[in-house]
């Protein structure tokens, strides 16, 4: 049986994609909800039963950004089953990934440019979902080389909610520098 495979671009054109679904939940998530995350991130868990974990702490978390991190994860295990990665470290296979993000973002406009306030925004903005996209991927990376759990679907909400705080604060500079203006 031969294991579905992707090559770099394929998996990066869907990394984005998925990573794009995420941010669009950013508001859903609350700022309490953050702090009983973080909670979470910071205890080891005896259950393996996110649902579980998430219950007792009373969190809610959309059930859509699990869904979208099993996505990223399995989108990544195709990558890795890639005879051109198999062979690869994490370290190494992160860096390939990683890299190749920079390089992605970095090539495209997310919005039009016409203001120097906007054209700051822009920028401060890409940095945001460089930074969420290779956090996902580092999350999916080190639960393919360890065990794709409750850690790792942890990780990518704190990650969503680490992007929603850094796209904020770029939308106050904008507003700031708008008014200054």
């Amino acid at each position: 049986m031969n294991e579905k495979t992707l090559t770099l671009e394929q998996f990066i054109g869907k990394h984005i994609e998925l990573t794009t679904q995420m941010t669009a939940l950013t508001n859903s998530i609350s700022n309490d909800d953050f702090k009983k995350l973080i909670d979470l991130e910071n205890k080891s868990l005896k259950t393996k039963d996110y649902e579980t974990a998430l219950k007792d702490k009373e969190l809610n978390m959309p059930g859509e950004i699990n869904e979208i991190q099993l996505e990223v994860f399995e989108n990544t295990k195709m990558l890795y089953n890639n005879p051109k990665y198999s062979s690869l470290n994490e370290d190494e296979f992160l860096n390939i990934i990683t890299n190749e993000i920079e390089v992605q973002f970095s090539n495209k406009l997310f919005l039009s440019k016409s203001s120097s306030c906007l054209s700051e925004f822009n920028s401060a903005n890409e940095s945001c979902l460089k930074s969420f996209g290779a956090s996902l991927a580092t999350v999916a990376v080190v639960g393919l080389f360890t065990s794709f759990g409750v850690g790792s679907l942890i990780g990518g909400g704190i990650a969503l909610v680490r992007f929603g705080q850094c796209n904020k604060g770029a939308q106050v500079d904008l507003s700031e520098c708008k008014s200054n203006q």
